[in-house]
C-alpha cells in the first residue's frame, strides 16, 4: 500500500483541535458541575426546615460539601438530607457548624439535658430507664441500650430538635430481647430487598455475622440505598450495619 493510501485512511488531529475538544469537554463538566451545585441549593432553599442563606456548597465529582452556618441541630441534617435527595450526588461531607448567637432561648446544659430526657420518657417506642442523657457545652451524650437497630437513630431523631444542641454523641448499643440467628436476619434481609420496587436484588450482597450486617454492592440513588439500608436497620435482631454501598447517582430518588 503506497504512503498516500495510508495517510488518506487516517484521520490526523492537529494540537490545535485537541485543545479546543479538552477546553469544550471541561467546559461542560464546569457547566454540569454548576448546574449540580445549583440543584442543590435550589433543594435546600425550597426546604422549609433549612435556612439554606449561610450555607455554601461545593461539589466534585458527585462528592458535595456543606459549610457555614445554621441555627440548630435539625437544620444541619435536613441540610445533608437535602444533598441526598439530588441526582448524581454519590457521598456528602457535612461540615456546617451550628450557631447559636441569633437565638433568643439558650437553654443551660441541665436544662437541655431534662428537656431531653422528658422526651424519652414520654416516648411509647423507647424505654427510657435504659438510656442516660448527659450534656457538656452543648454536646448531647446518649448511652444505655434499645432492643432494636432502628432506635439508634430514632432517638437522634427525637432529640435533634432540641434548642441548644450543638452536636450529639449517640453511644447506644443494640441489645434485642431475644436471640436471632445469623440465618434468619439474612433471610429477612434479603426477603425485604426482594420486596422493594426500587432495588435489583442482584446488585446486593448480605453477609450476616454475629447479628452484624455488612451491605455490599451498588445501588442507582440515595432512595434505593434507604431502602436497601432499611431492610437491614429494621429487621429484627440485627446489632449493628456495617454499611458498604456504593451511590452511583443515576437518577433521583
Amino acid at each position: 500500500m503506497l504512503l498516500a493510501e495510508l495517510t488518506s485512511s487516517v484521520t490526523f488531529i492537529l494540537p490545535r483541535e485537541t485543545e479546543i475538544l479538552l477546553d469544550n469537554k471541561m467546559s461542560n463538566m464546569v457547566k454540569q458541575t454548576e448546574l449540580k451545585k445549583q440543584e442543590i441549593i435550589d433543594e435546600m432553599v425550597w426546604n422549609s426546615m433549612v435556612d439554606a442563606s449561610n450555607i455554601k456548597v461545593k461539589i466534585n465529582g458527585g462528592v458535595v460539601t456543606l459549610a457555614g452556618k445554621v441555627g440548630s441541630y435539625r437544620e444541619k441534617k435536613e441540610a445533608d438530607l437535602s444533598c441526598w435527595k439530588v441526582a448524581g450526588v454519590h457521598d456528602v461531607i457535612n461540615d456546617i457548624k451550628v450557631d447559636l448567637s441569633k437565638n433568643t432561648l439558650k437553654p443551660s446544659d441541665d436544662e437541655m439535658e431534662k428537656r431531653i430526657t422528658n422526651i424519652l420518657l414520654w416516648d411509647i417506642n423507647l424505654n427510657s430507664l435504659k438510656i442516660k442523657v448527659s450534656v457538656d457545652g452543648g454536646i448531647v451524650t446518649i448511652e444505655g441500650t434499645v432492643d432494636v437497630f432502628w432506635k439508634l437513630s430514632y432517638v437522634i431523631d427525637r432529640i435533634s430538635g432540641v434548642t441548644g444542641i450543638l452536636g450529639i454523641v449517640n453511644k447506644l448499643a443494640v441489645t434485642p430481647k431475644k436471640r436471632v440467628s445469623d440465618e434468619i436476619i439474612a433471610e429477612d434481609v434479603m426477603d425485604a430487598i426482594d420486596r422493594s420496587a426500587v432495588i435489583f436484588p442482584g446488585d446486593i450482597d448480605v453477609k450476616v455475622e454475629d447479628n452484624v450486617v455488612t451491605l455490599y454492592g451498588t445501588v442507582a440513588n440515595w432512595g434505593a440505598w434507604k431502602r436497601a439500608f432499611d431492610a437491614a436497620a429494621n429487621t429484627y435482631g440485627v446489632i449493628e450495619v456495617i454499611d458498604n454501598l456504593k451511590v452511583t447517582g443515576a437518577s433521583g430518588g
